[in-house]
């Protein structure tokens, strides 16, 4: 078989493309300079384990990396050996971050594909970096200048003060992004600023359309919220129930019931002993302030001062120790409220412990005689599954953490069993989450707990969502279905 330059040769249909050329020649470039690169103050170990990244990247990374990215990769492979750097020479009209090099090539053809990758080369060669400069073929980011020119309100070019305004931003730019001053006149002049402005316009809305549609773009990308703990144990539930049939399901289900609800018992006792300790802390650390002794004061002051400052000192104490009363009275008040607002939720608690446990022990019965139920297994689950009438909404969560999926199912299946016997559907369905034609989640959705005889609904959930508004859908497929006796 033939070779070409770059491999096996193609077939006419399989030619490569341009930018698969050029990715292929700076890939070479590239894996050149680094087997060049040395440093005398490292290691040679460290030194080797740099370049092993390099080589890495550069061999499979670079070829489907975004362009800001291979520009930041190049500049620590720069920072390295002191190169110099061209990022102003990336830094072109189009805006390119967010492009791989084959959308680039895509978005903007091969002379712009070209343009790019002489600037990467440039990177580590200053002569070269200015040889384009000098050629006068660099695309000057001339939005860049005319987004300048118009906040400094100039629109257009008809007078001479609007002209040598523009040029003297166009220059200041030029500056910025470090371009030699001798390689300025190339690219802003009086001849050229007019056009400058004009491709600038252009160059704006391009990119403008170009970052709104990347906007919409990532608005519309399937995004991961938070659900809650007890979601995400429910989800965990779900996958066990997938290889589940029969009462085996049932038993499953009935047993996370009552492992939850142990679980709320169990914290709400601790909440109880909580309110009472903290009842007995509020109740003992009430602050009283202590009354004055009007007798004792009232006596010193009469032996000190005779009988008439005695009564008067006494008065006030007398006053003084009413207005205590007073403050004391309404602290002991507010603690008590308290105190009593605290009884009433342990109260409470008490008495959702008591449902709670009537529950637990209502689980505990249908565990018992799960095992008494008869499962027809004559009826396989597609047969079953065409008899289910099933819709569903999904709600998207105003804290952006993901979807409710509310599934309805309303049973049509008629099933050969006596008529005093109460049968329903059970099992597990699989559910495609869509937004739009956006594949976002496969979920399971379990059946209740004693399946559906008549009509029941089910929520389910997923993390994953879309920013953007739009429409939500969901496909369902059978897992496992079967005919059970409730």
């Amino acid at each position: 078989m033939a070779f070409s330059f770059f491999g096996f040769k193609k077939n006419k249909e399989e030619s490569i493309q341009p930018h698969q050329y050029a990715i292929k020649d700076l890939q070479t470039f590239l894996l050149q300079k680094l087997a060049s690169f040395s440093r005398s103050d490292v290691n040679s170990w460290v030194l080797a384990g740099f370049k092993r990244e390099y080589k890495e990247y550069i061999n499979n990374v670079l070829p489907n990396d975004k362009i800001w990215s291979i520009s930041e990769k190049l500049n620590g492979l720069l920072l390295h050996s002191n190169g110099t750097y061209a990022n102003h020479l990336i830094e072109s009209k189009y805006v390119a971050g967010n492009h791989s090099i084959e959308e680039f090539y895509n978005s903007f053809g091969k002379e712009a594909l070209d343009e790019l990758m002489l600037a990467f080369k440039a990177y580590f060669d200053k002569d070269l970096m200015y040889s384009i400069y000098e050629s006068g073929k660099w695309l000057f980011p001339a939005h860049y200048i005319y987004e300048e020119c118009i906040e400094a309100g100039i629109t257009s070019i008809h007078s001479d003060f609007s002209k040598q305004k523009a040029i003297k931003i166009a220059t200041e730019n030029l500056t910025a992004r470090k371009v030699p001053a001798q390689y300025h006149s190339i690219y802003v002049n009086d001849a050229t600023i007019a056009d400058l402005l004009r491709r600038g316009e252009a160059e704006h809305k391009k990119i403008t359309k170009m970052v709104e549609e990347w906007h919409k773009a990532e608005e519309q990308k399937p995004k991961r919220g938070k659900l809650s703990e007890a979601e995400y144990r429910y989800i965990s539930l779900t996958q066990r129930l997938l290889s589940l049939y029969g009462i085996d399901k049932r038993i499953c289900m009935l047993d996370e019931a009552i492992e939850n609800i142990s679980k709320k018992i169990s914290d709400y006792i601790e909440g109880q002993k909580a309110i009472k300790e903290l009842s007995f802390i509020l109740s003992s650390s009430v602050k009283q302030e202590k009354k004055k002794d009007w007798a004792f004061l009232g006596g010193l002051a009469d032996g000190i001062a005779g009988p008439g400052a005695g009564i008067s000192v006494a008065a006030n104490a007398i006053v003084e120790n009413i207005e205590i009363e007073k403050r004391n009275t309404q602290a002991r008040q507010a603690a008590n409220q308290t105190i009593r607002s605290l009884y009433a939720g342990a109260s409470n608690l008490s008495t959702d412990i008591s449902d709670l446990e009537n529950e637990k022990k209502l689980m505990q019965y249908h565990l018992r005689d799960a095992g008494t139920k008869v499962v027809m297994e004559q009826y396989a689950t597609d047969e079953i599954f065409t008899k289910l009438e099933i819709t569903s909404k999904v709600t998207k969560r105003k804290d952006g953490n993901g979807l409710d999926v509310t599934v309805m199912i309303k049973n049509n299946f008629k099933a050969d069993a006596p008529e005093n016997v109460k049968i329903a559907v059970d099992g597990t369905l699989s559910a495609k989450v869509f937004f739009e034609d956006t594949l976002l989640d496969t979920i399971c959705v379990p059946l209740p707990l004693f399946g559906v005889s008549e009509k029941e609904s089910v929520t389910a959930y997923t993390d994953y969502y879309v920013e953007a508004e739009g429409n939500y859908s969901v496909e369902f497929a059978p897992n496992n279905l079967w005919i059970v006796e409730v």
